[in-house]
């Protein structure tokens, strides 16, 4: 009979080397915060059923995959039937306003770049949207995730562009200028266009 003291340690062992594993391999990884009424139309290339109507098990499908960029889940009871759902991404879709889900992205950490606070980026702009919470982490993220987003600019709400926080993506690294309205940044990738 084997003795249950070393069986229990050596299988207490091999979980730990797991975790570990598992925790070193995302610690590059950031996952923003989940958009609330919010759905990312497109890129995806996975989806299932979930076992209780919980985002977060979405979230940490998303991040437990190195494939996936975004996620979206899909409430019970809504737009497909009575089981909650989750849709894996393989690039970050622009979020669109929709009862029916909550959504989210990942970005590399190492992509980043570095943060300014109080500087805007005038120019270059490839587009812009309004953001679902005040967190400059969001457009940070979505330049991340863009392949054509060298640099972005968020607007804190209430300043010079409405209510609502606003994120620019830029196609280059215009320079910074000061202004208190925004926190800029850029991405730390290389293009693979140039």
């Amino acid at each position: 009979m084997p003795n249950f003291k070393i069986v229990a340690t050596f299988v207490l062992t091999l979980v730990s080397l797991s975790l570990q594993d598992h925790l070193t391999a995302g610690a590059d990884i950031t996952m923003g915060p989940k958009e609330s009424n919010s759905d990312r139309i497109g890129g995806d290339y996975r989806n299932f059923d979930l076992s209780a109507p919980n985002p977060d098990l979405c979230q940490a499908s998303c991040g437990n995959d190195p494939q996936c960029k975004a996620w979206t889940y899909v409430k019970p009871n809504t737009i497909q039937g009575p089981n909650p759902r989750c849709w894996l991404k393989n690039r970050i879709p622009l979020r669109k306003s929709n009862a029916c889900c909550e959504s989210g992205i990942k970005a590399p950490s190492s992509q980043m770049g570095q943060v300014l606070t109080d500087f805007d980026r005038p120019g270059s702009d490839i587009t812009s949207f309004d953001l679902p919470a005040s967190d400059y982490k969001f457009c940070q993220a979505e330049c991340a995730g863009n392949p054509q987003c060298q640099a972005w600019t968020y607007v804190k709400p209430n300043t010079i562009q409405g209510p609502n926080p606003r994120c620019w993506l830029k196609n280059s690294k215009p320079a910074a200028v000061r202004n208190t309205c925004c926190i800029s940044g850029s991405n730390t990738r290389t293009r693979l266009d140039e």
